[in-house]
């Protein structure tokens, strides 16, 4: 996901890859608006420092936490 190697996730690659999975995943994609709304709801859940980007670290944090394998105060 991060494209540029810059080591966070950014708006535009969450973007380019929920794209490609709204695709896959219905055939056809889906419109704008909607994946507008899924990137900043992703990001601001996974975002813990509120920079805008979302490091290793915090993809890690929140995926474990989604998992059931952290604790919600993480």
């Amino acid at each position: 996901m991060d494209v540029d190697g810059s080591g966070f996730i950014d708006k535009k690659e969450l973007r380019s890859m929920l794209e490609a999975f709204f695709t896959y995943i219905t055939k056809d994609g889906t419109n704008s608006e909607e994946i507008n709304k899924e990137v900043d709801n992703a990001i601001g859940e996974m975002d813990l420092n509120k920079d805008g980007m979302v490091s290793f670290e915090e993809f890690l944090k929140y995926n474990l936490k989604m998992n059931g394998l952290a604790s919600t105060s993480i």
